[in-house]
């Protein structure tokens, strides 16, 4: 090959990893964009009892937990953070409050809730108010199981997730109660 052929073949793929840069830093650009805009609407304050006051943020210490939650179980929601089920009442209100996050390739927001022990505190706040639910139980269930969404008398929080690790046969359910 000639040194023009070489320096033509080197410009080539100078131009390709150019592209490819460009392709890449785009990508970013609109995972910030669409962050900072969830964030913005999240942030926007809501009066109690509207709606809008339904569960913002999940805390766990027991296993290092603190994340946004979106209004939804489709994959966008849960690819940006954790999932509350549409029509699952708001956190203190009477009923299965239901959340959901990955524990795979996607993000694992749930992936220690297999080390959740009864008695682990488990705190979701509105824009106003941290509400207290206290772990009951932690159980791994097939996929079809599902009567761990089904609606409760009482406050309660279900956190559901795919289980083992990067497998998702089955799902992990941790149960928990309102607390105050």
């Amino acid at each position: 090959m000639s040194r023009f052929e070489n320096r033509r073949w080197l410009n080539r793929l100078l131009q390709a990893v150019e592209v490819i840069l460009a392709i890449a830093l785009l990508g970013v650009l609109a995972e910030i964009g669409l962050t900072l805009h969830a964030a913005h609407a999240a942030a926007r304050p809501q009066p109690e009892g509207s709606a809008a006051a339904s569960a913002h943020r999940l805390q766990i210490p027991a296993i290092g937990v603190d994340s946004l939650i979106y209004e939804g179980w489709d994959e966008e929601s849960l690819r940006r953070g954790v999932g509350q089920r549409p029509g699952s009442p708001a956190p203190g209100e009477a009923g299965n409050l239901l959340l959901s996050a990955h524990n795979d390739i996607h993000g694992a927001i749930f992936r220690h809730l297999d080390q959740l022990q009864p008695g682990d505190a488990v705190y979701i706040s509105t824009q106003n108010v941290i509400y207290t639910y206290i772990v009951r139980d932690v159980l791994v269930v097939s996929p079809d199981s599902v009567w761990v969404t089904l609606p409760t008398a009482e406050a309660t929080a279900t956190l559901i997730s795919c289980y083992p690790y990067l497998l998702g046969t089955q799902r992990i359910v941790v149960f928990a109660d309102f607390a105050g």
